[in-house]
């Protein structure tokens, strides 16, 4: 998804929005301070004040009345501040898009630290499986289930799922699938966080013994319970 911003992007709601809503009516007049996003984009809208708000991607306006990507998790009265912000998320799609040399998108961890590693593209294999996933969709697919969602909510855009959480949050926010037999996973992670005790992994779990392996970014293992998985 691309991701559109405005300069004017500032209003408040024109009447009340309920908890799990997925619309927002504007105060007359002032939908037009908005970008108005076509197939592919959308924009972020904060509703809420800095210390407690819902951020929800924007994908159509009509008018005054914005439709978001994801419910929201509070309930909003008539006149909450809703604004067009630059926030981590955005940045961090805009610099996944600079391209240096041949590689497509930018290690955002690595720039964090200093650093300037790039994370290359990766091509389709030639003989997928059916649980093969290059994230090029609208939604996710339903290969995938959520644990742990509550508020968290995932987008797309150049190949890559981002999944965003409400910081403060303990639970890990993870999309999953279940397999058996014999697997082969390949999986690049870059992550962006505001914290402590805050990481992007891939999890390898055995639901019959309760072993499993974590791989986390930035390049820890860490194993849950006593026995690593064995995988083959």
């Amino acid at each position: 998804m691309i991701y559109l911003v405005s300069n004017a992007g500032r209003s408040r709601l024109d009447e009340g929005a309920e908890l799990d809503a997925t619309t927002l009516v504007l105060e007359d007049g002032t939908g037009s301070k908005f970008p108005s996003p076509g197939s592919g984009e959308g924009f972020w809208v904060r509703i809420g004040s800095s210390s407690l708000h819902d951020l929800r991607v924007c994908t159509a306006r009509s008018g005054d009345t914005l439709t978001l990507s994801q419910p929201l998790a509070h309930s909003w009265a008539a006149l909450t501040p809703v604004i067009n912000p630059v926030n981590a998320e955005l940045i961090q799609a805009l610099v996944q898009r600079v391209e240096l040399g041949t590689a497509a998108f930018v290690d955002v961890g690595d720039l964090l630290s200093g650093g300037g590693g790039a994370v290359g593209v990766d091509s389709p294999v030639a003989s997928p499986n059916a649980l093969d996933d290059e994230f090029d969709g609208a939604i996710l697919d339903a290969k995938w289930s959520w644990r742990n969602q509550e508020s968290a909510f995932i987008a797309f855009g150049q190949g890559w799922a981002t999944i965003t959480s409400v910081a403060g949050s303990e639970s890990k926010r993870i999309i999953e699938q279940t397999i058996s037999g014999s697997f082969k996973v390949r999986v690049k992670v870059v992550g962006v966080f505001g914290g402590q005790y805050n990481d992007a992994s891939l999890t390898l779990f055995n639901n019959g013994s309760g072993r499993g392996l974590v791989y986390r970014r930035p390049g820890h293992v860490r194993l849950v319970s006593q026995n690593i998985l064995v995988t083959r």
